[in-house]
């Protein structure tokens, strides 16, 4: 949006429309306030308030694209009734929302609330009786969101999985690794071989994982590319049994069209690609699936060093490049709302980069729903003092933590029942404290 990049948030002022007279505020600031979850939030208020059908047809909110806050007016209307800020105050929090600031003065009253996914915005509540005074400028309490680097596309509400589904928003979902590989980085040969990778899997949805990433080529830095047919051997009698024993909640890893169309055809359901669409047939292969993981990688195959890519802005440069593979993939025939995104986190990154990433969910929403995979990397083992891969487990569950607390779709872990349990206590203590 032009115009943009120095705001944060806005100002909305609630018309007293009981006198027929309608009042709008000046642009103070914007967030990432244009996706249509945020204005489904906002269009609640009017009638949790009391607001009853009238002027415009209310209640409701109006939107108007703003594209230079030096001279614009406020675009957004919300049709709320005046009336006392503790009533505001009580609705905010019962609907999810939080109240960052609050201040009261004769003649009106302003509220900074923050909705469920964090955006910000000020309700600036006149009465008609001093509706000419201008309200002082309250800042928000918490330091605000960023505005998103490029435009931003409506998520997809809920997720097909084969046989589950997945409601976006509600939490955080957790996808389990199945590594049917002699030499991945932390449990190469583990569960190389059909039934141990079955019995992982199954394990893993048993602990509470959402669906499994069944893959047979190990992505680590400097692992040896193998040929089809091994990759093939690896993964499709893993998938066979998943989908007898009744789940096709299945992602097959894969950079391969060839073993993306044989896993789908056997009952996978997502396709997960590490490579970046780097086989131009793969997005077309994935139009047929439930869904298109795609990563950000601009490692040429797995180069040994991890670290030796430079960015100008490690968020921003990732943004766009997954935007881009993004319309690459709805440009193949994948539907935009079943792309998902995985910022690629220790492949070409430095630990700041993937600290930067770890903690930019928000700058990345908009351009897809993420999955964030942290499990076992070698930047975690940085920050927590781990050498060894497999002893990493605590420092990923924090990771994960720190993704859900903003808001982040999937993770992708090894430990999916240490994962889910620690997801369960967060999501439960921001339950009861939103109510």
């Amino acid at each position: 949006m032009a115009g943009l990049g120095e705001v944060r948030w806005i100002t909305i002022d609630v018309a007293d429309l009981d006198r027929g007279s309608a009042f709008w505020g000046p642009v103070l600031g914007v967030t990432a306030i244009d996706r249509s979850s945020d204005y489904l939030w906002m269009s609640r208020l009017p009638a949790a308030t009391g607001r009853t059908p009238g002027l415009g047809g209310g209640p409701g909110v109006v939107l108007q694209r703003v594209d230079d806050v030096k001279t614009a007016k406020s675009r957004i209307h919300l049709d709320l009734k005046p009336h006392d800020p503790a009533t505001v105050v009580a609705e905010v929090q019962r609907l999810g929302g939080r109240v960052l600031a609050h201040v009261d003065e004769p003649g009106y009253a302003l509220v900074v609330v923050a909705d469920p996914d964090g955006n910000e915005m000020c309700l600036n509540l006149r009465s008609s009786d001093d509706s000419r005074r201008v309200p002082p400028r309250v800042e928000p309490r918490v330091e605000p969101r960023v505005e998103p680097l490029v435009e931003p596309r409506v998520k997809p509400r809920v997720l097909p999985c084969g046989e589950r589904t997945f409601e976006l928003g509600t939490r955080t979902f957790v996808m389990g690794i199945v590594n049917a590989t002699p030499d991945s980085f932390s449990d190469g040969g583990v569960f190389l071989g059909a039934d141990a990778a079955y019995a992982q899997a199954m394990d893993l949805l048993a602990g509470g994982a959402d669906l499994v990433d069944i893959g047979g080529e190990s992505t680590r830095p400097g692992a040896a590319a193998i040929d089809l047919t091994e990759e093939l051997a690896r993964v499709i009698p893993v998938i066979e049994r998943l989908v007898a024993a009744g789940t096709r909640a299945i992602s097959i890893d894969t950079r391969h069209a060839a073993v993306a169309a044989a896993a789908l055809a056997a009952g996978a359901s997502w396709v997960n690609d590490v490579s970046g669409l780097a086989d131009p047939d793969l997005a077309p292969v994935a139009a047929r699936a439930d869904a298109l993981v795609v990563m950000h990688n601009r490692l040429a195959g797995f180069a040994p060093v991890e670290d030796d890519v430079q960015y100008g802005d490690v968020v921003e440069d990732v943004a766009h490049e997954l935007a881009c593979l993004r319309d690459q993939a709805i440009a193949a025939g994948v539907r935009a709302d079943r792309v998902l995104i995985d910022p690629g986190l220790g492949f070409g990154k430095t630990v700041a980069g993937n600290l930067d990433l770890m903690g930019a969910v928000g700058r990345l929403q908009p351009v897809a729903p993420v999955l964030l995979g942290p499990s076992r990397k070698r930047f975690l083992g940085a920050v927590a003092g781990i050498e060894r891969a497999a002893d990493r487990d605590a420092a990923t569950i924090g990771a994960c933590l720190v993704a859900a607390a903003q808001g982040c779709e999937f993770v992708r872990v090894h430990d999916a029942r240490g994962v889910r349990q620690a997801l369960a206590v967060y999501e439960t203590m921001q339950s009861r404290h939103a109510r």
